[in-house]
């Protein structure tokens, strides 16, 4: 459906960003990007754009370039519920993989060694 639609107007933003989610639900981010990146070149403000691009890197493991991306749409708008929520499932993220990282390293030194 999306490559009809970009085949007629390959700069068509809304059609580039659902192709780049339908990428990014088969763990093509890196193709995803590509698409969101397009966009952006075009609309740097792009919101819809900035969130997606920020799931795939958040998916990517790039948390902190995530939420640089989430900040930038709640700049222009700060009630943007959609970078809200995928900002705040972000830190929530980073917080849980610290929390895992100490726990892990608190039982590393508590395990005698063999």
């Amino acid at each position: 459906m999306f490559d009809r639609v970009l085949a007629k107007d390959p700069d068509d933003a809304n059609a580039l960003v659902k192709k780049g989610v339908s990428l990014g639900y088969q763990g093509k981010h890196d193709e995803a990007i590509a698409l969101f990146d397009r966009v952006l070149a075009k609309d740097p403000d792009d919101a819809n754009a900035l969130v997606k691009k920020g799931v795939s890197l958040g998916y990517q493991g790039k948390h902190d370039e995530a939420i640089a991306l989430f900040d930038r749409v709640l700049a222009k708008d700060p009630d943007d519920a959609n970078a809200l929520v995928k900002k705040v499932s972000l830190w929530v993220i980073k917080a849980s993989t610290t929390r895992q990282l100490l726990a892990m390293t608190r039982c590393s030194q508590r395990i005698p060694k063999m």
